[in-house]
């Protein structure tokens, strides 16, 4: 495992859904690091700061002179245009122009989440990799290609900085605005007996490249390092599973019976039918995968489950913010 030299390692988004694996990974990893995760609002445990204000952004940054930034801040929730273009766009800049104002010995590195969604309809029957065409199909892949097209371009301004471009995370802590996400949590729900035992559900067919929110963690560190100088790694399975295998595989997990109808609302124009990645550029650096799809949507479910027995309709961590 590749480790760091950083003494104080930020981590913004920090009630997202992959910022608590990455944090419980860092304290595994570099035991000695200061972590501050970074939160849009008040939260105890968690430094406020709303990212899309540029003076708060550089108060931030000049208090506590990261070594290491992970920039997990942003949104996969239908907030619009302004929303999305806020939430990646704009705390990007205000994060990266705050790190430029440290002195040149002091800035840090930075590691941006990018998404599979900006290779959008260029995506075809072959793995994607980071030489591959751009064309995002959604608000969600534009801004987030924008972001990765921003936090690029300062690297021609002497920052250390890389893009972790992520395909479909999932695991314990995955909101249900995603699918496998929506899955869990309306099997969790029939299970209880809150719902009836049937699934409206969108298109199936799809073909994604899915991994567990705990490798995206672990390649995150890998990331971190310094030694690794290309300017875009793909985190991903290499591996292409159709909607409807998470599904059935949700499903075989349940306690009940539930039927599975198709909703045609719930379908969408943007739907790509085949995005997979290929990751062996990070490989190279002796990253792959380690969990089994199996346990990765057994956790999912058992985690949604937890939510209901906790007589919760939500989790924080399931909440997308731009800060």
């Amino acid at each position: 495992m590749t480790t760091t030299t950083a003494t104080t390692i930020m981590i913004t988004g920090s009630r997202g859904f992959m910022a608590p694996h990455l944090i419980r990974a860092l304290r595994r990893t570099h035991p000695k690091a200061r972590l501050i995760a970074v939160h849009r609002a008040p939260v105890r445990g968690h430094v406020a700061c709303d990212l899309r204000d540029a003076a708060a952004t550089r108060r931030l940054i000049a208090r506590f002179k990261p070594a290491l930034i992970y920039h997990l801040a942003g949104t996969t929730k239908p907030v619009g245009w302004n929303g999305m273009w806020q939430a990646h766009v704009q705390t990007t800049l205000r994060l990266l122009e705050a790190a430029r104002l440290l002195p040149k010995s002091r800035r840090p590195r930075l590691v941006i989440s990018g998404s599979s969604a900006e290779y959008g309809t260029a995506a075809g029957s072959k793995p994607i990799n980071e030489e591959s065409s751009t064309l995002p199909a959604t608000p969600y892949g534009a801004t987030k290609l924008a972001q990765t097209l921003a936090a690029l371009s300062y690297r021609e301004r002497g920052m250390d900085v890389v893009v972790a471009r992520i395909f479909n995370a999932v695991g314990p802590g995955i909101p249900d605005n995603l699918a496998p996400g929506a899955f869990a949590r309306q099997i969790a729900r029939i299970e209880r007996g809150l719902q009836p035992a049937r699934m409206s559900v969108g298109n199936l067919a799809s073909v994604r490249d899915f991994i567990d929110v705990r490798d995206v963690a672990e390649a995150l560190i890998e990331l971190g390092s310094p030694l690794l100088h290309q300017p875009l790694y793909n985190v991903c399975s290499g591996r292409g599973v159709p909607i409807r295998g998470i599904l059935r595989g949700l499903v075989a997990l349940s306690k009940a019976s539930i039927q599975v109808a198709n909703d045609p609302t719930r379908m969408t124009a943007s739907d790509l039918p085949r995005v997979v990645g290929d990751g062996r550029r990070l490989a190279a650096a002796a990253w792959k995968p380690a969990w089994a799809l199996d346990q990765t949507l057994k956790d999912a479910l058992e985690w949604h489950r937890s939510l209901i027995d906790q007589g919760t309709a939500t989790h924080p961590r399931t909440t997308s913010t731009p800060g």
